[in-house]
């Protein structure tokens, strides 16, 4: 047999560092961490069950007012695996500034959102609150059960949203002074951070919920015109041989394709986006990051040649002052977009091989819900109703559970390996991230591919010392 051509095994090679650091460091997560995950999980759900039932208490008084307890149902949501993800990143000094860390929040529950309307999960609990609503109200004895269902596309509902938005931008700005004058009270710069960051929930959530709204009803008005019924039945009716049943066909695979597409990839990105987001900005002064970066990304848009260059305005891709100013912004946001962008562009800076890597360990676990009620069928299945009716709830609550434990697991793993791969120190807790002494130097000593330096220096990256972490001696706080 003629021996392979040299260099045919790299790229599985690759593939096999990269999926052997990933499987390493979440094992080591779940082993050592696990468990308080869950705790947390379950501290969350319960929350989140209960907010939903003052919710609909609240809406006795107001159908508005009880939309703007229930906005707190996701974001409680939200800061639970906000959460499980800090609690296993290690200690490191906040952001300076009141507008960065609304920024951060802003960034991270709009990330969350994605995650929360693709799962059905937002759409699911808008939908039990109503019916819970309707239900009290009937029981009640009140005559009109509709008024206690908000309009999300009501002047009033719309009114609060913006309403919210202005208090966010003026909020945080007069916090920022506030901090920077001296003599301010702490309790005062405190409350008016808590009005802030539930401003910017309130704005996002109930924005959030209007649009999905709007897109139902613009669906269903769409379907009810009778131009569309009459398109609909002169396609169905059309003589050429089988051409609808064709195209119907070509579209359920493009359909299949999209939806694989949105589970498989860009749901474990968004999940990605969101560790990488909340870790990537806790860290401080990180200079040689956005450096090492806009290299990466000059190198990358010197590749597009002239045409692609003018696609995006003069020489902005091949230009590092540029980019460094546009990847500093991960670590000094002073916007909702910065701090995103800044995210994204890490996860990018991981390379195809990585992601593709992270995506498939993501979506092997997710399914680990449909293996858990496939084991509760097997052990219980000539159990009698009465018992049933305790495994089920126990069932459901591990089924909600688990997935959420191993989403945030692998996000961290892989937000780990994409920060240290720019440049950053580890951000998780000494003892997960083995082999990481808080100065950079990663875990995997370089099998998934050594210098990314498109200058052929040795950069920052997997098997590499960050520069950052040279730079700045360990504080100690990284226990």
């Amino acid at each position: 047999m003629p021996d392979s051509p040299p260099g045919s095994s790299a790229p599985w090679r690759a593939v096999a560092a990269e999926l052997r650091a990933l499987v390493v460091l979440l094992g080591r997560i779940l082993l050592r961490h696990g468990l308080p995950l869950l705790g947390i999980g379950a501290l969350g759900l319960t929350a989140s069950f209960w907010m939903q039932q003052l919710a609909v208490v609240v809406s006795r008084a107001d159908a508005l007012l009880g939309l703007l307890v229930f906005a707190l149902v996701p974001a409680i949501s939200f800061g639970t695996v906000a959460w499980m993800m800090l609690h296993l990143g290690r200690p490191a000094p906040s952001l300076d500034h009141t507008r960065g860390r609304i920024a951060v929040l802003g960034s991270a529950l709009l990330v969350y959102l994605l995650i929360y309307e693709q799962s059905g999960q937002l759409r699911e609990e808008r939908r039990s609150y109503l019916w819970e609503t309707v239900y009290e109200a009937i029981w009640s004895g009140d005559t009109d059960a509709t008024s206690r269902i908000p309009d999300l596309l009501s002047v009033p509902t719309l009114t609060v949203v913006a309403v919210a938005f202005g208090l966010r931008m003026l909020g945080s700005r007069l916090v920022q002074r506030l901090e920077e004058r001296p003599g301010t009270s702490r309790g005062l710069v405190t409350l008016l951070r808590l009005l802030v960051g539930y401003a910017e929930i309130v704005w996002i959530v109930l924005a959030v919920l209007s649009l999905f709204n709007a897109w139902d009803n613009l669906a269903t008005w769409w379907d009810s015109r009778v131009v569309v019924h009459a398109v609909t039945q002169w396609w169905a009716g059309l003589a050429l041989p089988d051409l609808p049943a064709l195209v119907g066909s070509i579209a359920s695979v493009v359909g299949t394709l999209v939806a694989a597409l949105t589970r498989g990839v860009l749901v474990p990105l968004v999940w990605l986006v969101l560790a990488s987001l909340l870790y990537g900005v806790r860290f401080g002064d990180v200079t040689a990051v956005p450096t090492y970066l806009a290299r990466l990304t000059a190198s990358a848009g010197n590749r597009l040649g002239g045409v692609g260059r003018r696609v995006l305005r003069r020489d902005v891709a091949v230009d590092p002052a540029a980019l460094e100013r546009s990847w500093r912004r991960l670590t000094e946001p002073e916007g909702r977009w910065d701090a995103l962008g800044g995210a994204l562009g890490l996860v990018l800076a991981r390379g195809p091989v990585a992601v593709l890597v992270y995506c498939v360990v993501f979506l092997a676990l997710s399914q680990v819900d449909l293996l858990l009620w496939e084991l509760v069928g097997l052990a219980f299945a000539n159990r009698p109703m009465s018992e049933w009716a305790l495994i089920v709830p126990t069932a459901g609550a591990l089924a909600t559970l688990l997935p959420m434990v191993l989403a945030v697991a692998t996000a961290a793993a892989g937000a780990d390996l994409a920060l240290r791969n720019a440049g950053l120190s580890s951000p998780l807790r000494r003892g997960i991230s083995h082999g990481t002494d808080g100065a950079g130097t990663t875990a995997t000593g370089g099998a998934a591919g050594g210098s990314l330096d498109p200058t052929g220096a040795d950069a920052p990256g997997i098997g590499a010392t960050s520069a950052v972490g040279a730079a700045q001696p360990s504080t100690g706080n990284d226990q």
